[in-house]
């Protein structure tokens, strides 16, 4: 059993060593925030037990960065985009954010993907929110929360980092 554990904990250690070094090359390259936060979206479908994760900046406003909006579902990805946009700019929010109306967002999430559990992580940079981000999970997989908690802060700190 001991052997489990600390081959397990080596195991964390060089995939969480593998994702920043992985990002710190990536953020080298890389001139465009966009292209940086799909990588992110990328890598986190490989270092969280996801079935997906959503990325929603917000701008040097604190509005809601719709055109820079990723998810790391394939699948999902071109109309669950254009599905947030659409929301955001029905209900106000595009324009008129305010941390407070994350919580409509959210409903929407819940309502949108009820198939689905999911935890928001708010991206914090310099003291201000710079977005949140979300892991989604199949309903069934309640017990994934706690044991992905330390890769999803290692990542939310990361993003936190770039701005």
């Amino acid at each position: 059993m001991f052997l489990k554990i600390n081959k397990s904990l080596v195991s964390n250690q060089d995939k969480f060593l593998e994702l920043i070094l992985s990002l710190t090359y990536y953020l080298k390259l890389f001139s465009s925030l966009k292209r940086f936060l799909e990588y992110v979206s990328l890598v986190s479908k490989y270092f969280i037990n996801q079935e997906f994760s959503l990325l929603i900046p917000l701008d040097e406003k604190g509005q809601i960065w719709s055109e820079n909006i990723c998810i790391s579902s394939n699948k999902l990805r071109d109309q669950t985009i254009l599905d947030l946009q659409e929301f955001c700019k029905n209900n106000g929010l595009l324009n008129n954010f305010k941390l407070k109306n994350i919580n409509i967002f959210e409903k929407y999430l819940e309502e949108k993907f009820d198939l689905f559990i999911f935890k928001s992580h708010k991206i914090i940079s310099r003291g201000k929110c710079r977005g949140f981000f979300y892991v989604f999970y199949k309903r069934s997989d309640q017990t994934k929360f706690e044991l992905d908690k330390n890769s999803i802060n290692i990542l939310v700190n990361l993003i936190g980092g770039r701005n």
